[in-house]
């Protein structure tokens, strides 16, 4: 039984890694419907059952760059986590949303480190994936404050940068991926990672124009800076609130 296991997580990580690098290498194109079409066949859905375990073998895949081979061995292993906390039972959301949720933040870090976009078909994704999921889960008004709490805090930080000078501080990506992030976690959540969000983002940015002597007007992946702050949040937050914030989640210590 553990080996049947085993071997179910790592097939179906196989699948689930194809199907993500497919749409982190389309969906940045301006031609991606037609290109999806090609992958997403009849055909291609029955040969799901051998072809990702065969992918890694072809002349196609070996004809790649190392990096873009580095991103299909990373997301096969975050594939496989999704599987593991799944069957062990830690998954942070109900499964079907445990898999789209990180999914779609997994492409959006993908996408952002090699084009410097994130689709919207991402974005607003998460932001409807979170909509729905707080509805059947009566979390809506936390749903809301979270994404209010996301619009708030970009809003004031593209004003301080404009007043700095910097013209285009965030991309629009970045806004909806907060948004999405607010509309799944909720306002609690949404707030610590936006602080870890922008303290790592402070400190990215300073490297790049102080340390690098890049243009104030360059532009860096902030997809990634904006995962590691929810991560962080995902694993902090009740610490943060029980401890600095008792009154929050009730979490008094009445000591004798």
């Amino acid at each position: 039984m553990f080996w049947f296991k085993i071997s179910t997580i790592i097939y179906f990580s196989f699948i689930l890694s194809y199907l993500i690098n497919i749409l982190v290498t389309e969906l940045p194109l301006d031609d991606r419907y037609k290109k999806l079409k090609i992958h997403f066949t009849l055909s291609r859905f029955l040969s799901l059952f051998y072809y990702p375990l065969m992918y890694w073998f072809l002349k196609s895949f070996k004809a790649l760059s190392f990096w873009k081979k580095l991103r299909h061995g990373v997301v096969l292993l975050i594939s496989m986590v999704l599987f593991i906390t799944h069957v062990l039972g830690y998954t942070l959301l109900t499964p079907w949303i445990h898999f789209i949720v990180f999914s779609i933040l997994t492409i959006s870090l993908f996408t952002d480190l090699e084009h410097q976009i994130i689709p919207n078909e991402m974005s607003f994704g998460l932001i409807f994936v979170g909509i729905g999921y707080s509805f059947f889960q009566s979390q809506m008004l936390n749903c809301f404050q979270g994404m209010g709490l996301a619009m708030i805090v970009f809003a004031l930080f593209s004003i301080i940068m404009m007043l700095f000078g910097q013209s285009h501080a965030f991309g629009a990506g970045d806004i909806k991926l907060c948004l999405g992030v607010g509309a799944v976690w909720g306002w609690q959540v949404t707030a610590i990672a936006l602080y870890f969000t922008f303290l790592i983002g402070g400190i990215v940015g300073f490297y790049f124009i102080f340390i690098k002597k890049k243009d104030k007007e360059s532009y860096y992946a902030f997809a990634p800076v904006i995962i590691l702050g929810l991560l962080v949040a995902l694993i902090y937050t009740d610490s943060i609130f029980d401890y600095y914030y008792p009154w929050v989640n009730h979490s008094f210590e009445i000591k004798k």
